[in-house]
């Protein structure tokens, strides 16, 4: 890659370190480091060499650090004596102090593989990263760059953006989401590439200045729902998600890894078949032993059916669910979760087994074991929270036991979820046509599973029992229930050559 490549965000940089050095209102405690990174700057050499991982991290790491102090004055917080304090005592990680992850190189190849999904030379490509998955990212931006393409990179520093949003008003919250849109005017592709939950976070989100970062954002977000920019993601488990789902991180992100490589095209074709049925259908009930037993249409007000989408890992890695919308108002019955739920509005919190009643598709009544202030806090943040946005059946058939990571949990197979807040508004889903805008709006939009497999659970499609016991009924869905051992032996990958299921463990 040269220099030119990188040059925009190079050159936004150093006017900002310019502007700052040269106004007069900068604050003393921020001209030294302010200086010393416009030099390191200055002296980037007129190319780079991007296939050297050791390169990219030492720009990556520049880069990082420019944008936490662009951040701190675009937010109007460089003279606040705590933001200062922290900067001193290096309260936040940098880029440079990662905890790697403990995969073998080859898995996360094959990662980066999956998520390079950029094909035109003309892309400009948003890369929004995180910390702690340096080295896939490292190799991913080496991938994605090329000689006549922009990659921007975003750091996607949620603790630290708490941090700041603690020192802001909820009006200059809002205002700072235009920030982080504005730099995805006129981006082509986005891939992002972060951690899950936070290890060790240090500042809690509040919540009434999350909701205005959310309204400030809601912009992007449809932009993105609409598929006007084509997008990929991935969260990667950290610790902090190992230890809530009762299991051994090394453990987690091996099952993590191994679902993003299943059959991919045999479950596209099964996926086909299922979609058939689901778009042929007017109705939609699932029952299981916790509880459950909930209904609603699968047309819309004017009579015109929902289509589902074939989602595998075009847009999720891993994938993989089937998802369209149930008519607003046509949600009634009951939905219970056992297990533990983590909102999508703050990932490091905890709801254990909730509960939510539903009439004429608006949620009347709900509870929960433990986290019941956290729904209160969910239903606060939008009235159109109590309706349904989105109904998706989740298939991966390597993940087959309940999980709070959110990213993982709508995708297990033998699950259904309901996502509580905003519908999907495109018209296209990968080149077909589909219909899943049930007209439900919202600053958020939270998956929420229910299992089925394990909990003697069932689908019914007008009346039709398509899934007995978490499993769906037909050899055409044998895949969808069973994944590599539906393959025979001498047709998997060496990986999966003595495969033995899935891993279902316990009831997280």
């Amino acid at each position: 890659m040269r220099l030119k490549d990188i040059a925009p965000q190079c050159q936004q940089l150093s006017e900002f370190y310019e502007q700052a050095l040269t106004s007069g209102d900068t604050p003393h405690f921020w001209i030294d480091y302010i200086a010393e990174e416009q030099l390191a700057l200055l002296m980037t050499p007129s190319s780079l060499d991007f296939s050297d991982n050791n390169v990219i991290r030492e720009y990556l790491s520049r880069l990082f650090k420019g944008q936490r102090i662009q951040k701190i004055f675009y937010a109007g917080v460089e003279n606040d004596p705590e933001v200062q304090r922290a900067w001193y005592e290096k309260q936040f990680r940098g880029w440079d102090e990662e905890r790697a992850l403990p995969v073998s190189p080859e898995l996360q190849e094959g990662l980066v593989q999956k998520l390079n999904i950029v094909d035109t030379a003309d892309a400009v490509t948003f890369l929004e990263v995180g910390n702690d998955c340096n080295t896939l990212v490292s190799n991913l931006f080496s991938s994605v760059s090329g000689d006549e393409r922009e990659t921007r990179v975003h750091f996607k520093d949620d603790d630290f953006h708490d941090f700041l949003f603690s020192r802001m008003s909820p009006e200059e919250c809002q205002h700072f989401a235009g920030f982080v849109s504005d730099l995805m005017n006129d981006v082509t592709h986005r891939i992002l590439v972060a951690p899950n939950a936070i290890e060790d976070k240090i500042c809690d989100a509040d919540p009434e200045k999350k909701k205005a970062y959310s309204i400030g954002i809601q912009p992007l977000r449809e932009r993105l729902s609409k598929g006007e920019i084509r997008w990929v993601l991935t969260l990667i488990p950290t610790r902090f998600d190992a230890e809530r789902d009762d299991l051994s991180y090394e453990d987690y992100l091996k099952l993590f890894f191994e679902a993003c490589d299943q059959p991919w095209e045999e479950i596209r074709v099964a996926h086909d078949r299922l979609i058939e049925r689901f778009n042929h259908a007017s109705h939609a009930r699932f029952t299981n032993n916790d509880g459950t037993d909930i209904e609603m249409s699968l047309v819309d007000e004017e009579g015109i059916p929902f289509t589902f989408c074939n989602s595998r890992i075009q847009r999720n890695i891993p994938g993989s669910e089937i998802f369209s919308a149930p008519r607003r108002n046509s949600v009634n019955g009951v939905m219970v979760g056992r297990g533990k739920y983590a909102p999508a509005f703050d990932e490091n919190k905890t709801i254990r087994n909730l509960r939510f009643e539903f009439k004429d598709g608006q949620i009347i009544n709900y509870s929960a074991e433990a986290g019941e202030d956290i729904l209160d806090e969910f239903f606060s943040r939008d009235p159109n929270n109590r309706y349904v946005g989105e109904l998706g059946i989740g298939t991966n058939p390597h993940l087959k036991r309940h999980l709070a990571n959110i990213l993982l949990a709508e995708k297990i197979g033998g699950s259904f979820h309901l996502a509580l807040g905003d519908a999907y508004k495109m018209t296209d889903y990968l080149g077909t046509p589909v219909h899943v805008n049930n007209g439900n709006v919202s600053h958020d939009h939270w998956d929420i599973p229910v299992m089925l497999y394990g909990r003697e659970g069932c689908i019914y499609l007008d009346s039709e029992l398509i899934m007995k016991d978490g499993r769906f009924i037909g050899e055409e869905f044998a895949v969808l229930n069973d994944g590599w051992l539906a393959i025979s032996k001498e047709d998997r990958p060496d990986y999966w050559k003595d495969y033995q299921g899935p891993f279902t463990g316990t009831l997280g």
